[in-house]
């Protein structure tokens, strides 16, 4: 390869085994590369059993202070966290899970390899040529404090890598040039895309919140759900049946209900279609691909539903926003004893106080005034989220001589200049376009 290429997948044909030895892939729908698989035309089959460790959803650690890069463990009893090839050649990571790279992480672009022949995982330099008996596993590059993983995902130290913006030297996604107004993250007004740009992008996908930072919009609204496997998703009903189709673009007929169905079951359906032909191919996404794309494009990303949850839901949400290394979150709560209880976990969370009507309650101005911790972003700040319509000039007011800040949502058709003028500082909108009305 040469310096500008990386390796994405490593493919193996040995008769009639073929092998993926940089991270696990399916083939037409089922897994390859981990075990045994029959060549049949373009066609792949795989034999035995299927992978039983997911890098993408659990990836491996690599921990700077010991050199050890340990790997999830296998739930079925295996002695082998995760094995490629031929699993009596190349079983290599050691029952514990976790296996020791001969040298440090260098302070350079740097690739992670395996050497089959020695049994061993070392870091080598850039441009090292490889010999038979090594095989890539990972590609780390150094840029000032930022590592990052380019073939697979990895953590570092416990925090997800190769993600930030701080790696690219240009945007992820470019702002159009019909949108000169960029709203910052700390501008006095704000304005908050409701599921993303649903307006114009398949609501509560990737591609809303891609749509949103074209626009110059940078934060983003979702919905917080939870599958049968008790993974958190991103999608507003409790079925799919409005927003997926079947991946022929066709009609679900059958209900499908959120709460009943795995993650893997989801994800089979698309979620862009029922938009528009352009986007076929949306899949739902999960709370922490949701939290990876607002990382690459430095959005702030608004948790709709996130009360009523039990402690162990919030720690896993936690664990996830650790992961990712990104904490530019606000969350929606419905009382005090939601608060109290993301407050216990999450000690700095933000937070918002969503009012399902318009009326700002002199109840809701003290629950933000007694639990905001600091005015400033990511430190605590609590604020009120009020239905736009029915907000009165007395009750912003109110808030605003509190020291409390009021939002709105469902500011699609309001008189937005007036809410201004009453001290509103944030709309929540589905026309992302209305920048233009608050900013200019």
């Amino acid at each position: 390869m040469t310096d500008s290429q990386i390796a994405l997948l490593m493919m193996r044909l040995n008769g009639k085994q073929i092998s993926s030895n940089v991270f696990p892939v399916t083939v037409d729908g089922e897994a390859v590369g981990l075990t045994k698989g029959s060549v049949s035309g373009d066609k792949l089959t795989p034999l035995g059993q299927t992978p039983l460790v997911n890098l993408v959803t659990d990836p491996p650690n690599y921990s700077t202070s010991t050199s050890t890069l340990t790997f999830p463990r296998q739930t079925t009893g295996s002695s082998s966290a995760i094995t490629y090839g031929d699993t009596s050649k190349f079983s290599f990571i050691p029952s514990d899970g976790t296996f020791t790279v001969v040298n440090p992480l260098p302070e350079k672009t740097t690739k992670l390899i395996f050497d089959f022949s020695t049994s061993t995982m070392s870091f080598v330099e850039w441009g090292v040529k490889l010999t038979r008996n090594q095989v890539v596993l990972l590609m780390m590059r150094d840029n000032g404090k930022y590592v990052s993983s380019n073939v697979f995902p990895v953590t570092v130290d416990g925090k997800m890598a190769g993600i930030g913006k701080e790696m690219n030297s240009s945007p992820a996604v470019q702002v159009s040039k019909d949108s000169p107004i960029q709203v910052s993250k700390d501008a006095p007004i704000r304005c908050i895309a409701h599921r993303g740009y649903s307006n114009d992008y398949p609501e509560d996908t990737l591609a809303a919140y891609r749509g949103a930072k074209k626009a110059g919009i940078n934060e983003v609204e979702m919905d917080l759900s939870w599958t049968s496997d008790i993974i958190p998703v991103n999608i507003h009903d409790s079925t799919i049946n409005r927003t997926a189709r079947h991946a022929d673009g066709s009609e679900i007929a059958e209900t499908i209900v959120v709460a009943e169905a795995t993650l893997k079951e989801l994800k089979s359906y698309d979620y862009g279609s029922f938009l528009s032909p352009q986007f076929a191919g949306e899949q739902i996404p999960t709370l922490e691909e949701t939290l990876i794309q607002c990382k690459r494009l430095d959005q702030v990303l608004h948790i709709d539903r996130s009360w009523g949850l039990g402690d162990e839901k919030i720690e896993m949400i936690k664990k996830i926003i650790n992961k990712v290394d990104y904490h530019d979150v606000v969350f929606y709560i419905n009382n005090e004893d939601a608060l109290n209880r993301l407050r216990n976990i999450m000690p700095k969370a933000d937070a918002m106080h969503l009012l399902l009507s318009g009326d700002v309650t002199q109840e809701s101005i003290d629950l933000c005034k007694t639990h905001n911790l600091s005015n400033a972003r990511g430190e605590g700040r609590v604020q009120i989220l009020a239905k736009a319509d029915g907000v009165t000039q007395a009750q912003v007011e109110a808030a605003v001589n509190a020291g409390v800040r009021v939002n709105v949502w469902a500011a699609d058709n309001v008189d937005r200049k007036k809410l201004m003028d009453w001290g509103v500082t944030g709309f929540s909108t589905n026309y992302v376009n209305m920048q233009e009305d608050v900013l200019k």
